[in-house]
């Protein structure tokens, strides 16, 4: 899970790793028909313009110092998960502590150098071109291989190829964003909340659809990102949010098309709205019944 978000905070959202996986949509898409011919361009344009921005972009790949950190973060994040009762008495230990501590700065800083040589760089600019190619590619594969039979075709790919586009665009937005006043890239921040706590992270970054019950910890983990670079986590905030809004659009706009009459039943059992972490576990809802937090 964090070598493909670390890759993506390298380069921004994965497009080294896009070339060979839009290379095997081609061979796939060439074998299926005549009618996905237009298709197949736009994955050969696609992974053609991941080979250049790779070449374009180089970043911090090889760091002995921030893969040794991630490699030392990995296991004692694995061995806080074991039930054997040494593991336990380790990872509660002072020591591991401090390593652990020393493991995220060492992330830390591999990220932010990534980061830094990216977007000082033209990199940002060239991904425009690159999203529309990638998205055209990706929503017609995904529709002729596995919706076919329940959404039309074009109604399926128009949905689809709208919701990969803008959902990169909103990921992309932040890859720059610093927080202000400082060189700290807003993007670190999430790296940050991840490698503090995988569990909370999934909290943070995933919508909540009623006030379920906030763990203190996390609650607390939120609070001092909020003090430390009110800022950035207020871009996370907003970040999850329309993510969230055009998650739910793309719901309801799918599922409309839906050829089978009680599929599309489904739409009244969709929620209106998703909550964050900081609207359903920091917000009023908090305040009027602090037993959310335990």
């Amino acid at each position: 899970m964090f070598a493909r978000i670390a890759a993506g905070l390298l380069l921004c959202l994965g497009v080294a790793q896009a070339e060979s996986g839009v290379q095997g949509l081609v061979h796939w898409l060439e074998k299926n028909g005549p009618e996905l011919a237009d298709t197949a361009g736009h994955c050969v344009e696609a992974m053609s313009m991941a080979k250049s921005l790779s070449e374009k972009c180089q970043t911090t790949k090889f760091d002995p110092e921030g893969m040794a950190g991630l490699a030392a973060w990995a296991v004692l994040e694995g061995l806080e998960h074991m039930q054997a009762p040494m593991a336990q008495e380790f990872v509660n230990s002072s020591l591991a502590k401090f390593y652990k501590g020393q493991a995220i700065k060492m992330v830390q800083g591999w990220t932010h150098r990534s980061l830094k040589e990216f977007c000082d760089g033209d990199c940002l600019n060239g991904l425009e071109s690159f999203d529309a190619s990638y998205a055209k590619c990706y929503s017609s594969a995904i529709c002729a291989a596995a919706l076919s039979k329940e959404i039309p075709y074009d109604h399926c790919k128009k949905t689809m190829e709208t919701f990969i586009l803008r959902t990169m665009r909103i990921e992309q937005a932040m890859i720059c964003s610093k927080s202000s006043m400082s060189d700290y890239f807003c993007a670190e921040e999430r790296n940050t909340l991840l490698l503090q706590s995988p569990e909370c992270y999934i909290r943070f970054m995933t919508p909540v659809l009623d006030e379920r019950t906030c763990s203190a910890d996390c609650v607390a983990q939120w609070s001092e990102a909020q003090s430390l670079h009110p800022g950035c986590s207020s871009f996370l905030q907003r970040q999850t949010q329309a993510v969230s809004t055009m998650t739910l659009w793309f719901m309801r706009e799918l599922i409309s098309g839906a050829k089978n009459p009680e599929m599309r039943k489904a739409l009244d059992h969709l929620p209106k709205h998703f909550m964050t972490f900081q609207q359903a576990c920091m917000g009023p809802a908090t305040a009027m019944r602090p037993s959310l937090v335990v």
